[in-house]
């Protein structure tokens, strides 16, 4: 792998790290800054932290293969399980009794 190949896949680690935090946060229900919003709500957080994954994913496989199907692929990876994590997250931060705020 050449010196820009391996700049590339810092660059995906970056806005991999960068799409766990925001959807950490947005799936807390937290508010968070984003690029164009000094706070943005939690949904907003989510979506931009997932739209960091995907750039993460493309932005590696590409630099490591040179292939399109490969990231496509895991885009369905990623947006599926985001779905899932997020429909978990919503769950869990609708009753109290699991985040532990009420004594069950």
């Amino acid at each position: 792998m050449t010196l820009v190949g391996y700049l590339l896949c810092a660059l995906a680690g970056a806005l991999a790290m960068n799409g766990l935090l925001h959807v950490v946060k947005g799936g807390t229900g937290r508010r968070h800054t984003v690029p164009w919003a000094p706070v943005a709500s939690a949904p907003v957080n989510v979506l931009w932290g997932a739209a960091n994954w995907l750039l993460a994913i493309w932005v590696g496989v590409w630099a490591a293969t040179f292939h399109p199907w490969l990231p496509l692929a895991l885009t369905w990876g990623l947006v599926l399980g985001t779905a899932f994590v997020t429909f978990l997250a919503a769950q869990w931060q609708a009753d109290p009794v699991a985040r532990g705020e009420i004594d069950s």
